[in-house]
């Protein structure tokens, strides 16, 4: 059979809502398969993902140590100096980390936890006009004496009395 003569065909029973693949079955409303057929296709193409599995994994981890080797983040742009991910890729994934955890119910959004006056850190309760409670709040100011110390956090140090040190306001 001829390719053109195949094409002709297919477009037949596409145009008639038969699974081109089969040509016996009513094919899937706005498909081309009917599910018997697409299920047999996800499941050759899973069992050939998974034999390729280690030969793909290895290519990549190849590729990412020779990004990182020259500077570059794994999307092609430079890294931060001394790190290996971009600020973009850095973020997202970290955004992705955060919805994952919220998601699996490990950790609670931050807002939420300030308006129910709940520790940063844990589930105690916040000491009132505070982020943390007793225990955390000891360490974040240990943390903050620390860095007052050193003069290069300096905008940190401001960051973090705006949001969580010092007493809310209102």
């Amino acid at each position: 059979m001829t390719g053109d003569r195949k094409r002709v065909l297919y477009e037949w029973y596409k145009s008639h809502h038969i699974c081109t693949q089969c040509l016996r079955e009513d094919a899937t409303p706005g498909r081309t398969l009917c599910p018997d057929c697409a299920e047999k296709n996800r499941d050759r193409a899973a069992r050939r993902r998974a034999a390729k599995r280690d030969e793909i994994n290895l290519q990549q981890k190849q590729r990412n140590l020779k990004l990182r080797e020259n500077g570059l983040c794994r999307c092609g742009r430079p890294a931060r100096p001394g790190k290996a991910l971009c600020i973009e890729c850095a973020v997202k994934d970290n955004r992705k980390t955060i919805e994952r955890r919220h998601a699996r119910g490990q950790t609670m959004p931050l807002g939420l936890r300030k308006e129910l006056h709940i520790c940063l850190r844990c589930q105690k309760p916040a000491v009132e006009g505070y982020c943390y409670c007793e225990e955390h709040l000891a360490k974040q100011r240990e943390h903050m004496a620390k860095a007052i110390a050193d003069e290069k956090r300096q905008e940190a140090i401001e960051y973090w009395k705006r949001t969580m040190i010092l007493p809310r306001r209102g």
